[in-house]
């Protein structure tokens, strides 16, 4: 008699239980993510600050004057080199992303000439706010397509070495202003390249 007190309960409970997850199952089967879907396709950026778009420039910028130097001589790397960076404030990721837009068309045309492919574009697929990580990716493009223009357009492109462009020291404390000054700068010294 005892034995049926503590199993009844259980029995009941389990009774009213089961068909409350045969209900839930679905509903969070609804929720996962289908293969081949938007959202499945949409990269995992993490948490990505505006110091990882900042170093990506100034890697950007690093490779300019070289670019400069095998396109137009000394002369030009040294006006490239005498252009520099502004300050801004209440720029956002938004903001950034519109300015690269701009240093990605002139590069874009620079490297038609050369028959090289157009940088790629990220945009998110979700149309969501642009963050730092959605900067990133697409500072990743154009930095990688900005050294193979200046590789592509080299005189001597054996010997040109891409890796130190690379390798930039580690930054924090930058914000959507600081990117949007390097990313200006990059622009102003492209379209002076472009422009010899």
């Amino acid at each position: 008699m005892k034995t049926l007190r503590y199993i009844v309960p259980l029995v009941v409970g389990f009774v009213f239980f089961t068909p409350a997850l045969a209900i839930e199952a679905p509903s969070v089967a609804a929720g996962a993510v289908k293969a081949g879907s938007v959202a499945s396709e949409i990269p995992k950026l993490g948490k990505i600050s505006p110091n990882g778009p900042y170093r990506l420039w100034i890697a950007i910028n690093n490779v300019l004057p070289e670019y400069a130097l095998s396109k137009g001589g000394r002369e030009l790397k040294s006006r490239v080199e005498g252009l520099s960076a502004f300050e801004f404030e209440g720029k956002t990721p938004g903001d950034v992303l519109a300015q690269a837009k701009e240093y990605r068309a002139t590069l874009d045309r620079l490297r038609v000439k050369f028959k090289l492919a157009t940088v790629k574009t990220y945009k998110d697929p979700l149309g969501r706010a642009v963050t730092p990580g959605v900067v990133f990716v697409n500072a990743g493009h154009i930095m990688d397509a900005t050294a193979h223009a200046f590789h592509a357009t080299s005189k001597e492109p054996d010997t040109v070495i891409l890796g130190g462009f690379y390798d930039v020291p580690v930054v924090t404390g930058k914000s959507p202003s600081h990117v949007f000054g390097l990313v200006e700068l990059a622009t102003r010294r492209l379209r002076l390249i472009a422009g010899s």
